[in-house]
């Protein structure tokens, strides 16, 4: 009969979020290298482009949430590398481009995405972790918002009352 060890539980990542449920603005900081995982029992078979083994890749994101506090601030998700309309991925990109889906044949390199702003929504689970459960792009108008603000451009008055 197999035998088991009790451990502690998993840290807690430095900086995280510990905001409530809803809605919040954030900033794409990061995504990380692709990391292979094998199979799980029962899994088709399928090979990753990536590697060429059985299994699967999946990349980190890391987000910024505006106005939490600072050193509480990031929130982590991880996707598989599937890019079509039907993957996490798909939606995050276009999410992160206004809301306009990438075309088939679309290629990128991820720092492009640096910087890009979106609407993360989020929700605690029942180990006290905050999750992204979706993410929504922002309204064009909050973007015209933040664009002014950052380059002095001035914003349309239709678009304020948009918002």
């Amino acid at each position: 009969m197999p035998t088991f060890t009790v451990t502690e539980a998993a840290e807690r990542k430095e900086g995280g979020f510990f905001g409530e449920d809803g809605a919040y603005p954030v900033t794409l900081v990061e995504i990380g290298e692709p990391v292979h995982k094998p199979p799980f029992p029962g899994d088709k078979p399928r090979t990753c482009k990536l590697h060429n083994e059985q299994g699967y890749d999946m990349i980190e994101w890391t987000f910024e949430v505006e106005d939490a506090p600072e050193g509480e601030n990031l929130l982590w998700t991880r996707t598989s590398t599937t890019l079509n309309e039907k993957s996490k991925m798909y939606g995050f990109l276009t999410a992160l481009y206004g809301g306009k889906a990438p075309p088939v044949g679309f290629t990128f390199d991820t720092r492009t995405l640096y910087g890009r702003w979106a609407v993360a929504t989020v929700k605690r689970n029942e180990q006290g972790f905050v999750n992204i459960e979706g993410l929504g792009p922002m309204s064009k108008a909050e973007l015209s918002r933040r664009i002014g603000a950052a380059t002095g451009a001035p914003v349309k008055a239709e678009e304020l009352a948009a918002a």
